[in-house]
């Protein structure tokens, strides 16, 4: 049976749960929101287009620290606050993050209440490392 694991490089202590659980060649990161400061506050409050692209941004570090990249993703789950007006604007940024990706990960998309920091948008993503 395969165990599960953490990459504990890519870990913040200052939060309680793992950044990426592994298990076997399949890493499972967790939802990440929008750049935050040194005191925990979003570095663009209430931009979308922002907002969007410091998610992936911050994704690609996420998989290039475990040796990763956005071909290896195979799930998305993407949450809006509020409703579903920014999903348009989201999806254009989203389809030029996997535009040299051959197979589109399969993708989840939904408004949720509230986001932690008052972030936007979080994105998480599910990647297995290609033999």
């Amino acid at each position: 049976m395969p165990k599960i694991e953490t990459v504990e490089s890519i870990n913040n202590e200052k939060f309680p749960y793992s950044a990426v659980t592994k298990i076997g060649n399949h890493y499972h990161f967790s939802g990440v929101v929008p750049k935050l400061d040194e005191n925990n506050k979003l570095v663009s409050p209430g931009v979308i287009v922002n907002q969007t692209k410091e998610v992936l941004e911050k994704i690609t570090g996420l998989l290039k620290a475990c040796g990763l990249s956005a071909k290896d993703i195979y799930g998305a789950t993407v949450m809006l606050v509020g409703t579903m007006d920014e999903f348009p604007t989201v999806n254009k940024i989203y389809a030029e993050f996997f535009a040299d990706v051959k197979i589109k990960p399969r993708r989840k998309a939904f408004a949720v209440a509230a986001l932690p920091f008052d972030s936007m948008i979080e994105i998480e993503v599910d990647a297995v490392k290609q033999d």
